[in-house]
């Protein structure tokens, strides 16, 4: 018993350890969520705040590099609540959540998660005392309620299923999953254009409903934050300059600068009016005018020649008495018009006269640079082609739909004169399958480029299942783009199959059990009544899909008589009363052969026309061999199909009297035995009734004559003589005469009578077992009837009529207990 609790112990301890190191596993670090972009109007100048990461799950060190780059100071880490999602010692709790602008923040505190107490510590309560005290058993309990909620956890985390986490944030998908201990791969953006919010999940690799168990590390996509529209900025109260910079940066041109109305308010020298207003879409603008506040009219200024013609800026120059000494070509800028002034010196805004000579530079003969194109689509690819004022020349497989962009050349950031061409090798695209039956699987990869693909079925594995619907794809869908078609692999739901169970020759109820235990649906015929199942379609061992129809052909039942012990013509007969057809083992003797089993059991249920297999034994009447010899004896035996064993004697009888004949046999003659049994059977020599060489003389009357002298002189031997009185002598008295004897006649001895025999009446009841009294012995009258012995119990077997004794015993035991 020691032995047993000491096992029982270590083993509790071991789930216990198990236990506590799941417990202990690290849970995976969530991914920074992006935070969507804001609505509002777009400032070119105003420069975006970055976000604040997820820190929980760093080292305290790691949070402060990480911290540093945002500029953000992180004074202290103390040690916080124990979570157990997080290992220890590393952050599990920050004041902001993860996404908050960190221009926002106003201070920042995190906690760490503490140390685990060692499970060897006496406090933990799952220790074992070695002594075998208190200890111990609190140790035993504590770890067979681990145990026990071990296995409660993993049953619930069967029953449990998958949520959708579809239009959830990346955290709260996060909390739920935690919930089912499942890890949270990856969360990133994924395709825009679906019914889900920007910042929520559009997307989760494995579909809502799969069972908790079955999914170890999940994968989900979010709807990515519309993309803000770029919008013209207020140039006003900037100074030529920071205006062309800012608008080059945008892709605008400004094709003038010059001084327009004074008293706006704007300081001399910047804008103070465009030709656009602000806030105006920059898609929509090409082209931008400016005009400066002027100096005031004391005062005369250089003005801003860029963007004019040389002639231009002469004429602009003679109003102001000034002139240019050189106007030649310079370095191409962009956003300035070919033939145009991009550059001047001194610059603009400078008194008047100048100290120094103006120089002009103008703008060289355009070009264009070509934009960076590897992984658009193939319409984007054109229409910013287009947009730049150049040409496309694509190759690549064909395809209708899906084509992106593999390689361009020219590469991107070559500059090229406006109209040149621009070779794209555009690559196929892997579509979205998932969902889609076989067919439109099919057509939709064809659609992308994709001739083949192989629609493969597999069993439904749960009832929700949508059955003929793609659950599965390969390669992926939104991988990397393809050179060349492949070969997509897809595989579909589809009904499960099952074996047609064999169901014939059985009772019509139990045979529709069975069938709808393999999941298939019984259709037996219309007739009615107790029937037994005859023929069945489809046929035994058919893979069928689950739910398909079994039909069945049905007989009625009939009920398989008794007919054991009966002899073979009456069975033959009986069970054609019943309908069925009866096959013996023989059928010669028919009325001599009983049977001794059949095939069905009696009772048995079973169709019409069904056949009954019988086993017989013939019987035949033992001929009377008596006073035969052992050849007549054995002829006589061979004649009713008997063997014969007979033991003749060999004596001197034999030679004085003659043959030997028999004198006695078992079984018994004009008994009923079974055919093929051997009689035993004794001869000897027969006595002769008259001796014939005494001229007829019975030998009883010899026999009298030699044995009557023989017993007369021994009953006068035996007989008691009178006693003599003494002798007394005398002399005057005279001897007396002689006495005389007379011997009796003793008549012959008779022989005693032959033993009484005994009559025996048997009568067959209804049952194969009948019990008989023995009846009172006729005796002779000479002799005392003998006492019958009572509770004597016969065993017979009905047989053609006649009953065959076969055993009989006496309860009162003895040397005569059975015969």
């Amino acid at each position: 018993m020691r032995r047993l609790l000491v096992i029982a112990c270590i083993g509790l301890l071991l789930v216990a350890t198990a236990v506590g190191a799941w417990a202990q596993a690290p849970m995976p670090v969530p991914m920074p969520m992006p935070m969507p972009a804001p609505k509002s109007g777009f400032d070119a100048s105003a420069p975006r705040s970055p976000l604040l990461g997820d820190l929980r799950g760093l080292r305290c060190d790691d949070a402060r590099a990480a911290l540093r780059k945002l500029h953000i100071g992180l004074a202290s880490c103390p040690v916080g609540k124990a979570s157990g999602r997080y290992p220890a010692n590393t952050i599990n709790w920050q004041s902001s959540a993860p996404g908050t602008p960190v221009a926002e923040l106003d201070g920042l505190r995190v906690t760490l998660e503490p140390e685990r107490p060692s499970r060897t510590d006496t406090g933990s309560g799952i220790g074992v005392d070695a002594g075998g005290g208190a200890g111990g058993a609190t140790g035993i309990d504590a770890a067979a309620e681990i145990a026990k909620a071990l296995a409660e956890a993993i049953a619930d985390a069967n029953a449990r299923k998958l949520p959708d986490l579809r239009g959830k944030t990346c955290e709260q998908a996060q909390a739920e999953l935690r919930k089912l201990r499942i890890a949270l791969a990856e969360c990133v953006p994924g395709q825009a254009g679906s019914r889900y919010a920007a910042g929520t999940i559009n997307f989760q690799s494995a579909p809502p409903g799969t069972p908790a168990a079955k999914v170890d590390r999940l994968r989900v996509a979010f709807e990515p934050a519309p993309q803000p529209t770029t919008v013209l900025p207020d140039l006003r109260g900037m100074n030529c300059d920071r205006a062309r910079a800012a608008l080059r940066e945008l892709g605008i041109r400004l094709v003038e600068c010059d001084p327009g109305r004074a008293g706006s308010g704007y300081p001399a020298g910047t804008i103070n009016a465009q030709s656009v207003a602000p806030g105006t879409p920059v898609a929509r603008v090409d082209a931008l005018r400016a005009r400066i506040e002027p100096a005031p009219p004391a005062v005369r200024v250089l003005p801003d020649l860029r963007g004019r013609t040389c002639d231009e800026a002469a004429a602009a120059l003679s109003a102001l008495d000034a002139k240019f000494e050189s106007c030649t070509l310079g370095s191409a800028m962009a956003g300035v018009r070919e033939g145009r002034i991009n550059a001047q010196a001194p610059n603009p805004g400078a008194t008047l006269p100048l100290g120094v000579p103006l120089v002009l530079r103008t703008q060289p003969a355009p070009q264009v640079v070509v934009p960076d194109m590897v992984g658009l689509a193939e319409a984007k690819a054109a229409s910013l082609l287009a947009s730049r004022k150049l040409q496309a020349r694509a190759s690549g497989p064909p395809a209708a739909k899906g084509r992106r962009v593999l390689s361009q050349d020219p590469a991107a950031g070559t500059p090229v004169a406006p109209g040149s061409t621009v070779a794209i090798g555009l690559g196929l695209s892997v579509p979205r399958l998932i969902g889609l039956d076989c067919a439109a699987a099919r057509e939709r990869a064809a659609e992308f480029g994709h001739p083949r693909a192989e629609c493969e079925s597999r069993p439904a594995s749960s009832a929700d299942a949508a059955i003929g619907r793609v659950f599965e794809q390969s390669p992926e869908a939104g991988g990397e783009t393809l050179p060349a078609p492949a070969a997509i692999r897809v595989a579909v739901w589809a009904v499960p199959q099952v074996a047609v169970p064999d169901v014939r020759e059985q009772p019509l109820k139990d045979a529709i059990g069975r069938i709808e235990a393999a999941r298939l649906a019984a259709q037996p015929d219309e007739r009615r009544g107790e029937r037994i199942v005859s023929q069945q379609a489809p046929a035994p061992g058919t893979v069928v899909e689950a739910g398909s129809a079994v039909r069945l052909e049905t007989r009625e039942v009939v009920e398989v008589p008794d007919v054991v012990g009966q002899t073979l013509a009456a069975a033959l007969g009986r069970l054609d009363e019943a309908r069925l057809r009866g096959t013996a083992d023989a059928e010669d003797h028919a009325g001599d052969r009983v049977v001794q089993s059949q095939s069905p059991a009696a009772r048995a249920k079973v169709a019409v026309e069904s056949g009954v297999r019988l086993s017989t034994r013939r019987f035949a009447t033992v001929p009377d061999l008596a006073r035969k010899t052992c050849e007549e004896a054995s002829a006589a035996a061979s004649a009713e199909a008997f063997g014969l064993r007979c033991d003749d004697e060999r004596s001197w009888r034999t030679t004085v009297f003659g043959t030997p004949r028999v004198v006695s046999q078992q079984p018994a003659a004009r008994s009923r035995a079974e055919a093929g049994t051997t009689i035993a059977a004794a001869a000897s020599a027969p006595l002769p009734a008259a001796a014939p060489w005494l001229g007829g003389v019975p030998f009883a009357a010899v026999a009298a004559v030699v044995v009557a002298p023989l017993v007369g002189i021994g009953l006068w031997l035996a007989w008691p003589r009178p006693t003599l009185p003494p002798v007394v002598p005398a002399i005057s008295t005279p001897p007396p005469a002689p006495s005389t004897v007379v011997l009796p006649i003793v008549p012959p001895i008779v022989p005693p009578p032959r033993a009484p025999s005994f009559e025996w009446r048997v009568v067959a009841d209804a049952s194969p077992a009948v019990n008989l009294r023995s009846p009172a012995p006729v005796a002779s009258p000479a002799r005392r009837s003998r006492k019958t012995a009572s509770g004597m119990t016969w065993h017979v077997v009905p047989d053609a009529g006649q009953v065959l004794l076969r055993e009989a015993e006496v309860p009162g035991g003895g040397e005569h207990a059975r015969r």
